[in-house]
């Protein structure tokens, strides 16, 4: 009896060891499960930068100031790039990179600067307010008088479609001489204001400083 007792004790025993085998087990799978997950999403930065610099090495200073973080191979860049080129080309560089799950684009196109065109229309501006300028020094005592507003005037009347080239230029009085300067679109505008200024009341002379855009 006391033998049966002893080997009953034993297989119970015996039974609630292997119950908690598959426990143990389960957490050890749960575990390598997820290690497994993180490796797969286990693209670095520092792969990410090394290759934009790779595809884009005339950008190497966008891309080193550019703001990359990874979040379970999601990845997030932040900061300004030079045109919308470069911005369109780093998010879908990334986003062909294997492991790369997704990209949260956060960059910003910087403002363009005056390039090209505009740059030649200041300079332009510039020479044009020169010039002014040393028609102003050529012709000390010029002023605006009534004689320099019944000349615009005149222009305008005849010349209409011309009053913003009219308004910009430069018409002065030294009390005999009327100074007429700045700059008109072609030759007809240039003799069409010439002839209308000549043509005023009280005008007797007239110094002729225009120029036709392009001579």
């Amino acid at each position: 009896m006391r033998n049966a007792i002893l080997l009953l004790g034993t297989l119970t025993l015996m039974a609630c060891q292997k119950d908690k085998i598959p426990d143990n087990h389960g957490g050890t799978t749960t575990i390598t499960g997820a290690s497994a997950d993180a490796g797969a999403s286990g693209v670095s930065v520092e792969e990410v930068r090394v290759t934009l610099l790779e595809h884009r090495p005339a950008s190497k200073d966008v891309i080193n100031s550019v703001i990359i973080t990874n979040e379970a191979g999601i990845i997030t860049m932040r900061g300004r790039v030079d045109d919308e080129a470069t911005h369109a080309d780093l998010v879908s560089t990334v986003r062909g990179m294997p492991r790369v799950k997704g990209v949260v684009d956060q960059l910003q196109v910087a403002p363009k600067q005056m390039m090209g065109a505009d740059q030649g229309k200041m300079g332009a501006d510039q020479g044009k307010m020169g010039s002014d300028q040393m028609g102003q020094m050529q012709h000390p005592g010029a002023t605006t008088t009534a004689r320099t507003s019944a000349v615009k005037a005149s222009m305008m009347k005849d010349r209409p479609t011309a009053s913003m080239v009219i308004n910009d230029l430069m018409i002065t009085d030294d009390g005999t001489t009327i100074f007429i300067g700045g700059i008109v679109p072609d030759e007809a505008t240039h003799q069409a204001l010439l002839k209308s200024a000549q043509k005023t009341t009280g005008v007797k002379n007239v110094q002729d400083e225009l120029k036709v855009k392009g001579n």
